[in-house]
């Protein structure tokens, strides 16, 4: 009866703590890092190893969390800046374009630099819908075909041609790794 009642007394202590660290660890894992530790004074020596090996996991977690962070934090800022350079690019060369068709008195090289400077701002265009959402995977192709086909009829217009389109535009969203995004 002593044995029985040592060892029930013992897997009663051991359980304990046993069931503690995983409570802990389960919210460790759900990303509560800063998730306290309490103190194993007490328990075997085998549980309060564990239990710092936890908590050295969690801190190591959390630092590791933080650095992520600041290293997304970078990236946007990063790609902000590409972002605007890249603008910046394409209204410089449609400004070139502008001055160029000024000068240009010939009907068919008009209409050529025309296209050219269309195409250029539809290149800005689609530029502008892949940056104008927080989740770079994913592309709004309804956004971006009605920006299109809008610019396009403001362009035809001024080639008194009359063009008008009517939408009916499920919303399309194109993710990273479809093949029509390569």
């Amino acid at each position: 009866i002593a044995v029985a009642v040592i060892y029930m007394t013992i897997d009663r202590i051991v359980t304990k703590h046993i069931i503690y660290l995983r409570r802990v660890t389960q919210r460790i894992g759900r990303g509560q890092l800063e998730t306290p530790i309490r103190s194993f004074s007490g328990a075997p020596d085998e549980i309060h190893a564990l239990g710092e090996a936890v908590r050295q996991m969690a801190a190591s977690l959390s630092d590791r969390d933080i650095r992520l962070r600041e290293l997304l934090a970078t990236q946007k800022s990063l790609l902000l800046e590409i972002h605007h350079r890249v603008k910046n690019n394409l209204q410089m060369i449609s400004s070139l374009m502008n001055m160029q068709l000024r000068n240009v008195r010939d009907a068919e090289s008009r209409h050529a630099l025309q296209t050219i400077k269309d195409r250029i701002h539809v290149l800005a265009l689609v530029h502008q819908n892949l940056y104008a959402t927080e989740r770079l995977d994913h592309v709004a192709l309804d956004h971006l075909v009605r920006d299109i086909a809008t610019h396009q009829s403001a362009s035809l217009a001024s080639e008194n041609v009359e063009v008008r389109f009517d939408f009916d535009l499920d919303q399309v969203v194109v993710e990273e790794g479809h093949p029509g995004l390569q």
